[in-house]
């Protein structure tokens, strides 16, 4: 894959990361001024409560995988300024540009990312 298109895969899913991102955290904002009108509690019916609760923890494991794969797509800008964007960090061959064009912050050939979500337990 060539620089340029590569800078600009990285740019549009930053910039999508950031923009879902702060959306989540405007609902959490929104979520939590609802609780200071209503004195600092969730809602008081069971159901309510399950659903606040629900909904407050999807959107914060949301916001910390953002933050992950954030970190994942500035390392991968950086493997790109180095020259060594595409190369696998694990084997050192050339990850494939289908692969770079569905995840361009990936930083392992399909066959190493396999073995290391085995070794993760994923």
């Amino acid at each position: 894959m060539d620089d340029t298109r590569a800078r600009r895969l990285l740019d549009d899913t930053l910039a999508e990361l950031d923009a879902t991102a702060g959306t989540v955290r405007e609902e959490n904002e929104e979520f939590r001024d609802e609780q200071i009108d209503s004195g600092g509690r969730m809602s008081q019916h069971p159901a309510d409560y399950a659903s606040d609760v629900v909904n407050r923890n999807e959107r914060d494991l949301f916001l910390g995988d953002a933050r992950q794969e954030r970190e994942q797509v500035l390392a991968a800008q950086r493997r790109l300024d180095e020259g060594i964007y595409g190369i696998c960090v694990d084997c050192g061959q050339l990850i494939d540009d289908d692969r770079l064009e569905v995840r361009p912050q990936a930083a392992r050939c399909l066959p190493c990312e396999q073995r290391a979500e085995q070794r993760a337990g994923h």
